[in-house]
């Protein structure tokens, strides 16, 4: 019993929606520009073949957004925290005058009356100041917590993005390759009345090749050139 083969249209109407119109105007620009039309057996290959680069071309892009975020939250941190060691050690600088003050005060009890109301003075300023910067270093260390706490949802955040955009990858992939076995299957069937073509498209497919490996290599540079990923990389040292 012969299988009954899906038409062509439906199938393109059908994966394109799955795509935002940014995707699909660059899928239709790969197809545009190799002058593939519906009707041709070999159509599906270079839908599925545009999908593709347009992930190689677009991906490294979002993923240095992400990074971008996520470094920026963490200068934000960084500074934060960098205040907050400024309170504690003005704390202790404080702290360590207000010891020296108790040591001439016990070694000034015999001392004028003059001399002790004026280390009392001291004293109390002392304490004052201690007590302002304990608010403050309460405050930061509260804020510190605060920017903690948002620094971990925004870090959630970006792994469920990164998760969805890796989830969306390996979904348009697996897709891509049962499209392109029963292409494959449905081209072995009329072999015959297509060995021509086939070898044109052979040909297309490896000018295609060469083209995803300098957007591979490209994109490689640039995630070494942005610090994606580190120098040490064998893929960072080829450059």
């Amino acid at each position: 019993m012969a299988t009954r083969r899906r038409d062509p249209e439906q199938i393109y109407r059908d994966v394109m929606a799955k795509f935002d119109a940014q995707t699909r105007d660059r899928i239709q620009g790969v197809i545009i520009d190799y002058g593939i039309e519906k009707a041709d057996p070999f159509f599906l290959i270079f839908l599925a073949m545009g999908h593709l680069l347009t992930l190689v071309q677009t991906a490294p892009e979002n993923w240095q957004v992400l990074f971008d975020e996520f470094k920026g939250d963490l200068d934000a941190w960084t500074t934060q925290n960098l205040r907050t060691l400024e309170a504690i050690n003005q704390q202790s600088l404080i702290s360590e005058r207000l010891i020296r003050s108790f040591q001439a005060l016990s070694n000034l009890t015999t001392s004028s009356n003059g001399e002790t109301q004026k280390l009392h003075k001291e004293l109390t300023r002392l304490n004052t100041e201690l007590a302002a910067f304990k608010g403050s270093l309460i405050q930061a260390v509260n804020q510190n917590t605060a920017n903690s706490q948002t620094l971990l949802n925004r870090v959630q955040t970006n792994e469920e993005k990164v998760a969805l955009l890796e989830s969306q990858m390996t979904w348009t992939l697996a897709c891509s390759a049962l499209t392109l076995a029963a292409v494959v299957i449905g081209g072995a069937i009329s072999y015959g009345r297509l060995a021509k073509e086939v070898e044109f498209a052979q040909v297309l497919l490896m000018q295609e090749r060469k083209r995803s490996i300098w957007t591979l290599e490209k994109a490689n540079r640039a995630e070494c050139f942005y610090g994606i990923k580190p120098q040490s990389d064998p893929q960072c040292q080829q450059f």
